[in-house]
C-alpha cells in the first residue's frame, strides 16, 4: 500500500498544470473551459497514471484506480 501512496497521482503528469496542486500563482487554466472540457482534462489521470504505472512496472493496487475528486468546482 505504500507504493500505492507515493505514486497514486502519476496520472497528473499527462496535464500537471490543471490539477491545483499545481496553479501557478493562482492562475486557473480551467477558468477558460467549460465543465465538459475541464472534465475530459482531469478525468483521464486514474486510468493515464495506470498505464504508466503498467509500463513502468510499478505494482498495481485497487487504491490506485481511483480518485477522492467527486465535486465539480465553478
Amino acid at each position: 500500500m505504500r507504493v500505492g501512496a507515493y505514486y497514486h497521482g502519476i496520472g497528473k503528469l499527462v496535464a500537471p498544470d490543471f490539477f491545483i496542486e499545481n496553479f501557478a500563482a493562482g492562475a486557473n487554466p480551467h477558468a477558460g473551459l467549460d465543465l465538459l472540457q475541464s472534465t475530459r482534462v482531469i478525468h483521464p489521470h486514474v486510468t493515464g497514471g495506470l498505464e504508466l504505472a503498467h509500463r513502468e512496472g510499478l505494482p498495481v493496487t485497487c487504491g490506485r484506480a481511483s480518485s477522492r475528486s467527486t465535486t465539480a468546482r465553478a
